[in-house]
């Protein structure tokens, strides 16, 4: 996703734009519905000053619903072929010093948000990151895929979704625990 707060054509890699409009949907189901979030800024294209904006206009539009930012999604995927957004030998570190960025120019103006993240897809990456994070407050994320749609069988996409019974079974549940 592309953030645009000026409504500027989003570059040919973006499949989907969002802008304030989307933040102000967002905190009125937050609103209704008394939940809070946390969004995400992308770090897949490197833009530390968009994603800083991004925060800045969601503190201002979110309030006390915002509780964190997650600086990018499964970025240990990123060096993947089939993702291809760094090369190979993107490592923790590489990654942590991207983040370092972000963080700097997210709380140049906006020094209260909380970061959070990365949402890795593995284990992999986990203690290396808990180990090098110097960021007070951050929450480290995984996330966990216990269904057949993603249990290491390879890439994904030959896999069908789980259904919503599929996610509610017994079996996911055994999994998760």
């Amino acid at each position: 996703s592309w953030w645009t707060r000026e409504h500027d054509p989003p570059p040919a890699w973006a499949t989907s734009v969002a802008t304030p409009a989307d933040l102000t949907r967002l905190y009125e189901l937050l609103r209704e519905t008394n939940w809070r979030a946390v969004i995400g800024v992308d770090l897949g294209h490197f833009d530390p000053g968009r994603a800083a904006n991004e925060v800045e206009v969601a503190e201002r539009l979110l309030g006390r619903r915002l509780i964190g930012v997650e600086v990018g999604n499964e970025p240990n995927s990123y060096g993947a072929p089939t993702v291809n957004l760094r090369p190979a030998s993107y490592n923790v570190a590489a990654y942590l010093g991207e983040v370092a960025a972000y963080e700097s120019a997210i709380h140049g103006s906006t020094p209260d948000v909380r970061l959070w993240g990365p949402d890795l897809s593995t284990e992999a990456w986990l203690s290396m990151i808990a180990a090098g994070r110097q960021s007070a407050g951050s929450a480290l994320t995984q996330h966990y895929y216990p269904t057949a749609y993603n249990r290491h069988r390879g890439f994904c996409q030959a896999t069908a979704s789980p259904t919503a019974l599929q996610l509610l079974s017994p079996l996911v549940r055994e999994r998760e625990d």
